[in-house]
This record gives structure tokens, sequence and C-alpha cells, in this order.
């Protein structure tokens, strides 16, 4: 079981609050002090989560305004980081028919541009980033292109590592799944051709040629 806690604001807020904490350190340290009683993972942000004591390996979702010096103990910590940059380009050229306000589409825009950007600082600090997105109902069908917006920043090795080696670690699942091995579980795609070459083919389901589930 999985507990989550969101210690930055939402991307469905108006401008100006990007940045801006949820709560204190404080805060923080006693929800997740009542998580480790509970015997639960937990989710929470940057900075703080890493120096919020917490004993299991946490992971941030999205870190899209994290910089250096944030980044620099997050790995210290341990921590990963899951950008969702998918979400945010997506919500951004299809928001207006969702019901998403002018304003929090302009921020929408902004936030993606800085999720790219990022990338290379955590790439940079060494940050571990799994692959993952918050896209709900019918945006889902966009994960995959994910890849191709990672790919603008990172080498396509890199980007398939999180999706798969890396992706593991953050799921605490490491030699289970994100490889291939004795005692994994076998989930696999073939594809027609090299995605360390052309990370478009992970992103076009004309190119996924087979699917192995439990194989």
């Amino acid at each position: 079981m999985r507990a989550i806690v969101s210690v930055t604001c939402g991307v469905a807020r108006g401008r100006g609050c990007e940045e801006c904490p949820d709560f204190p350190l404080p805060q923080i340290r006693s929800a997740l002090g009542d998580i480790t009683r509970r015997t639960m993972c937990a989710s929470a942000g940057v900075r703080r989560e890493s120096k919020s004591g917490m004993k299991r390996r946490p992971f941030e979702s999205n870190g899209n305004f994290i910089k250096a010096t944030t980044a620099n103990p997050v790995r210290e910590a341990g921590a990963f980081v899951v950008p969702t940059n998918i979400t945010f380009a997506v919500v951004a050229r299809d928001g207006a028919r969702y019901g998403m306000s002018a304003e929090s589409l302009e921020k929408v825009s902004f936030v993606l541009d800085a999720g790219l950007s990022a990338l290379e600082t955590l790439q940079s600090a060494g940050v571990t980033m799994g692959y993952g997105s918050d896209l709900l109902g019918q945006m889902h069908g966009h994960q995959s292109e994910e890849f191709l917006l990672r790919g603008r920043v990172l080498k396509p090795r890199d980007v398939i590592r999180s999706a798969t080696v890396d992706a593991a670690r953050v799921l605490n699942m490491e030699g289970l799944i994100g490889t291939i091995a004795p005692g994994a579980h076998a989930d696999l795609i073939a594809v027609y051709g090299n995605p360390l070459k052309d990370l478009a083919i992970l992103s076009d389901p004309a190119r996924l040629r087979k699917i192995i589930k439990g194989g």
C-alpha cells in the first residue's frame, strides 16, 4: 500500500503558486512518522522530503521546478523522482475541451517548460528517475509519448532505463520487473526497429510487434 503526501500545489491552481509549499517541514515529518508506524511507503516531495527523516526510500512525482540545490540532497537521501511531462503536454493541448480555465492552461505550458529543463538538472545530479504519468481517462493513451518528451533532453538509453531498471527500483521490485533475467516476471514487448536510435518507435503502436505478459 502506498501513501501520498502532496507537498506543493497542483497544476490546476492559478499562476504564482508553482513552488509554494503546502505543508511546513514539521507537518511532513508528522505525516511520514504516522505512515511509517502503519508500515506503508510514502511519496512526499523534494528537499523537505529528503530532510524529513523518512527511513524508506521515497519518491517525488513531477519534480518540475527542482534546482541543483534540491536535486543533490534528493540524490543523497536515496530518493527518486518520477517526471510526468506528458501530462502537462496533453493538458496544454486538450485541456480547454476538458473545461480547464485559460489561467490554468497558461500555467500548464509554463510547468511543462520547467519540467523539461528539470530533466537535465536531475540527470546532472545523478538522481534516479522513474517513468510514469498522471494521465487520466481518455488521455491515458498518450502515456508512451513521454519517451519523446524526455528524448528532447536525455539520451535514448537513459529514457529507456527510466522505464525499466530504474522504474523497478522506484517500486522496490528490482530483479522482478524491468529486467530480462531468471526469476523475473518476463513482461516484454517486441518492437520493429531500434529504440536506442529512435525513441519514436516506443510511442508508435504500429511498431509494436508482440506483448508478452508474465512469459
